[in-house]
């Protein structure tokens, strides 16, 4: 069983495929990757196994996500107020305000609340009514 190394020294070729890998306007597949970096697709496939290897590439990863988040946020706030539903519902479950009914971690849960009745579009009418609540309560909040 392999062990995680504290530091992990990518070989020339892991840097370049590091490089295709984490753009974000690359279309390439691991294979064509493969081709422009001179390697078999298989040698990605190995380095994949490797758990330092996989470590390093995501410490990238989570770094360019944390780098974005500001930008996430903003794109998120804007279309929720030009009342884009799906990005109303991101932006509170990334603040931690919203908890989706399925998942919802209220022991007092009404089983006969008639939810597993409604279709989708009375689903979202009915999280939209409270999703107005909430707004009105935040910006009552705000003025106060």
């Amino acid at each position: 069983m392999a062990t995680i190394n504290k530091k992990f020294e990518p070989n020339n070729n892991q840097e370049k495929f590091l490089e295709y890998i984490l753009d974000p306007d690359s279309k390439f597949t691991k294979k064509q990757i493969a081709d422009e970096i001179g390697i078999t697709v298989h040698c990605i496939y190995k380095w994949y196994r490797d758990q330092n290897f996989v470590k390093w590439l995501n410490s990238f990863r989570d770094r360019i996500i944390e780098n974005s988040l500001f930008d996430i946020y903003k794109t998120s706030s804007r279309k929720s107020k030009a009342g884009d539903y799906n990005f109303s519902r991101l932006l509170l479950e990334m603040s931690g305000d919203y908890t989706p009914r399925s998942e919802s971690k209220n022991l007092n849960i009404n089983k006969n609340d008639g939810l597993d009745k409604m279709t989708e579009e009375e689903l979202v009418a009915d999280f939209k009514k409270d999703l107005n609540i909430y707004e009105k309560s935040i910006k009552k909040k705000d003025d106060d």
